[in-house]
């Protein structure tokens, strides 16, 4: 897998999960996917926390 930046635009988390950029913002209001959201609203996400999506590791696996 390349080398991703350490924090991920929704449509850069979709594009390598290859999915929806609206499935990236249910995993993030569902609780699936950790994010930071920026002073402008805006979210961002881990890079090793995408991976660790990308890889199968659960919810519960992640924030641990």
């Amino acid at each position: 897998m390349e080398q991703l930046p350490d924090l991920l635009t929704v449509a850069e988390v979709a594009e390598a999960a290859r999915v929806t950029d609206e499935t990236v913002h249910r995993w993030s209001r569902d609780g699936l996917l950790p994010f930071i959201k920026l002073p402008s609203g805006i979210k961002r996400f881990r890079r090793q926390d995408v991976e660790a999506i990308l890889r199968g590791d659960t919810a519960a696996e992640v924030a641990s």
